[in-house]
């Protein structure tokens, strides 16, 4: 199964899963903008604010879009240079904490290879609201199983290559 990212994906992802950081940071803008309109107070104040509120709004986005979209992060171009073996006597690990953008890319790239997928999300501990928008949406990758992040259930040396790729945005 191949999946094809779209244009802007990883700001739409992060606009998405915080969603509450943005509706909070516009409300908070709007209150300055109507109090300095309301009670005139000092522009370079104003301003300082005003700029540091949309600094924060939309660097985590320019950001975003350059690591997620423009980056070449989810072509994976970085890791064809270095030539790996594919085999069905290659064994691959991708683990991840809830939200899987890369297993099924990683077994396009690998197509012989024997791939699992540990996760290893807990709802009681992992409580942010963004990795359970996250998790909602994500595809998960066929018997993915479910760990616990201080046990990996594999014997030592029993595998080629491991991932640690996706974090949520």
């Amino acid at each position: 199964m191949e999946i094809k990212r779209k244009p802007f994906q990883g700001v739409i992802n992060i606009l998405s899963f915080n969603r509450h950081f943005y509706v909070f940071g516009l409300v908070a803008l709007t209150l300055i903008i109507t109090s300095h309109i309301l009670f005139s107070w000092s522009n370079i104040l104003y301003w300082i604010i005003l700029l540091s509120f949309i600094y924060g709004l939309t660097m985590p986005l320019i950001v975003s879009a350059y690591v997620y979209d423009f980056s070449g992060y989810y072509d994976f171009n970085w890791l064809k240079k270095l030539n790996l073996t594919d085999s069905k006597d290659t064994k691959i690990l991708n683990i991840n904490a809830g939200f899987d953008e890369t297993s099924f890319i990683i077994k396009n790239l690998f197509p012989k290879s024997d791939l699992k997928v540990f996760d290893f999300y807990n709802s009681k501990q992992h409580t942010e609201p963004a990795i359970i928008r996250a998790r909602k949406v994500s595809l998960v990758y066929p018997n993915t199983q479910q760990i616990i992040s201080n046990s990996i259930p594999l014997k030592d040396n029993s595998v080629d290559y491991i991932f640690l790729l996706s974090a949520v945005h």
